[in-house]
């Protein structure tokens, strides 16, 4: 009989994969492949570094020029994903976890994700992803108490 392992996730805030073009600066360009208020996971082309050393910044900006720089970046981790024999590039994927916001700074990335990414919605409510991960369970966003995001219906 063989035993399942159960994943625990440890995610304070969910995910979302994303929608349209949004892409990061972090010692190397990127773009984003899921984002939320604590953090985001993006693809790039490996290139020769000197350093295994990522700054604590970066920028984030979509296809429609909407921007935020200098956010708070903890790299968590930086791992080969796709190894090519053909080419001497590399695919990479990096987890990134956000640090302390200013309040207007978390204000305009919780705009910029609303804009980007698909939100898989039961019925209509109010968003409440941003603030309250309980409102995140089975899959989909439930009213909650803090944020007020108005959302449609897909």
């Amino acid at each position: 009989m063989t035993q399942k392992l159960r994943y625990n996730n440890r995610r304070k805030f969910p995910r979302f994969k994303v929608d349209t073009g949004l892409f990061v600066i972090h010692s190397d360009f990127g773009k984003v492949q899921e984002v939320g208020i604590g953090g985001l996971v993006f693809h790039y082309i490996e290139k020769d570094r000197e350093s295994e050393t990522f700054p604590t910044t970066g920028v984030l900006f979509s296809q429609d020029d909407d921007y935020l720089v200098e956010l708070p970046f903890k790299t968590i981790s930086d791992i080969s994903i796709q190894n090519s024999f053909i080419s001497r590039f590399n695919l990479r994927k990096r987890t990134i976890i956000f640090g302390e916001f200013e309040s207007e700074q978390l204000d305009q990335l919780e705009t910029l994700i609303l804009n980007n990414v698909v939100i898989p919605i039961q019925e209509e409510c109010l968003v409440t992803m941003m603030t309250d991960v309980s409102c995140y369970q089975d899959g989909y966003l439930r009213q909650g108490e803090e944020s007020a995001l108005a959302v449609q219906r897909w």
